[in-house]
């Protein structure tokens, strides 16, 4: 379950699937000088767009009501592979998809691509940050999560509680990185909520997070016209300087903070709540106690730590 989209998907008849196009000469043979494909810069490389999107269409079976807008390749972590971004805009709908283009200019992959010497999830660990954001659990966790999430989002709700008690018991294991992911367009009280939390932390990381379930827990029953007065009484209750807290909100620092997360979110490609990122792995809706142990388990499986500690000391 997740709240609304920030973009909402096209469906094609069928489904998405990956797959690897090889391309014949007469296709994409002028795309891109197979003497030169190989030493192409970002600012060098281009591609025939016109002969990629018609292929694309047919390919992926688009009627001539939906246009397609082929964005200029760009460099990715796979040496041989270019980035292309294709827009699909029907009926007033538009939806980004990611191909890559080989350098040769033959052939086209829908769908991931993996490096079998590193993460299947780079690309998302390259752009994931700690930038002083809110976090729970040691430092040195093995298993990072980061999540964007909404104060007004029900599954984000539904989330926290669930993340709130695997924290706890597997603290030692797991390090959750809060990143605020407001939509601000339908929920009227998210981004404030979000400012009170930057502004929170700041003062009080424990607090923060007594504020982040305590938001939460009275959703609800939250609305746009009474926020103030009811965080004035949590800051009251927990001692908090409200005069820092004030300035924090006056001075447009919190609304920067929310406005990199959001940033941050938009890059990795969210747009719903919640949307999770377990040691890079993409996790999009609210997922179970159960989904999440098996994800966590696969993950110290990975990393030798199951083995290790399934067996009684001293015996093997």
């Amino acid at each position: 379950m997740e709240c609304l989209t920030k973009a909402v998907k096209i469906i094609w008849h069928g489904a998405w699937c990956a797959c690897l196009f090889v391309m014949g000469t007469v296709m994409l043979g002028t795309m891109l000088p197979r003497n030169t494909a190989s030493a192409l810069t970002t600012s060098e490389a281009s591609v025939d767009k016109l002969q990629l999107m018609n292929y694309i269409r047919y390919a992926e079976g688009l009627a001539s009501t939906t246009s397609i807008e082929v964005a200029d390749p760009a460099p990715t972590v796979h040496p041989d592979l270019l980035q292309v971004s294709v827009k699909f805009v029907a009926k007033g709908i538009s939806t980004d998809r990611i191909y890559y283009l080989s350098r040769d200019g033959t052939r086209l992959i829908s769908g991931e691509v993996y490096d079998l010497g590193r993460s299947p999830f780079v690309e998302s660990l390259l752009l994931l940050r700690n930038s002083g954001d809110p976090a729970a659990g040691e430092d040195a966790a093995l298993i990072e999560v980061y999540l964007f999430s909404d104060f007004q989002c029900p599954y984000c709700k539904e989330q926290a509680a669930i993340l709130r008690k695997i924290v706890s018991r597997q603290g030692s294991h797991i390090k959750l990185i809060h990143k605020n992911f407001p939509f601000s367009d339908i929920h009227s009280w998210a981004m404030k909520s979000a400012e009170y939390g930057v502004c929170i932390a700041k003062q009080d990381l424990e607090v923060f997070w007594s504020y982040y379930y305590w938001m939460f827990d009275r959703q609800e029953s939250q609305n746009e016209d009474r926020l103030d007065s009811d965080v004035l009484e949590f800051t009251k209750i927990h001692h908090l300087d409200k005069p820092a807290l004030d300035q924090c909100l006056a001075n447009g620092s919190a609304v920067k903070e929310v406005s990199r997360t959001i940033a941050e979110g938009e890059k990795l490609g969210v747009d719903q709540t919640p949307t999770l990122f377990i040691n890079g792995r993409k996790i999009t809706g609210a997922i179970t106690t159960e989904q999440f142990n098996a994800l966590v388990e696969l993950e110290l499986s990975r990393l030798g730590i199951l083995e290790k500690t399934s067996h009684p000391r001293g015996r093997k």
